[in-house]
């Protein structure tokens, strides 16, 4: 059963919000991260920041937000200081549903990151993600897995697309039910 749904296509056709929507309709306890975009007080975009969805840090401070772009220039240290933990905290957490929104070019070279994305690929979740529609070797890599399917918005109805990503998570969630039971 291919547990792991990767959304791609261009910039702005919706593949956040399709997850997003997913998500909200099914009421789905979810752990992972997503990329939100980062405003001025004008309402200018000045960059992109790392949101995880679950406590990353537990003392004084809960760290969840550090900036991936800060205008253009991309901040490479943020997947080292919350982006790992937060991959690692996805594995131990009991939640089934995973968000990866998004996996992208910033960690490409980062390989601890990228080890621990592929063992939240491996692992029994039901993964929810968007994948950047770029050519890059560890995108393809991903992309080239058996256990992996991509839904392309470019190509793909966004209806079709949630409908069928909502009938994997049910049959999903009828195979854990059943497996929790036996």
């Amino acid at each position: 059963m291919i547990t792991n749904f990767l959304i791609t296509g261009k910039r702005q056709i919706g593949k956040s919000s399709l997850i997003k929507q997913v998500c909200k309709e099914n009421s789905l306890d979810i752990c992972g991260f997503v990329t939100l975009a980062n405003y001025d007080n004008n309402g200018t975009r000045t960059g992109f920041y790392y949101h995880a969805l679950l406590p990353v840090f537990l003392c004084e401070d809960l760290l969840n937000d550090l900036p991936i772009m800060v205008e253009t220039t991309p901040v490479f240290a943020t997947f080292d200081t919350l982006g790992i933990p937060t991959l690692e905290r996805i594995l131990l957490c009991d939640k089934k549903v995973v968000v990866l929104d998004e996996i992208g070019r910033i960690e490409k070279n980062n390989e601890a990151y990228i080890a621990l994305l592929n063992k939240i690929l491996d692992s029994n979740k039901f993964v929810l993600g968007v994948l950047k529609k770029e050519d890059i070797p560890f995108i393809n890599e991903i992309k080239k897995r058996n256990d992996v399917y991509i839904y392309d918005l470019d190509v793909l109805d966004y209806n079709i697309v949630k409908s069928e990503i909502e009938i994997s998570l049910n049959n999903y969630e009828e195979k854990f039910i059943d497996e929790k039971n036996n």
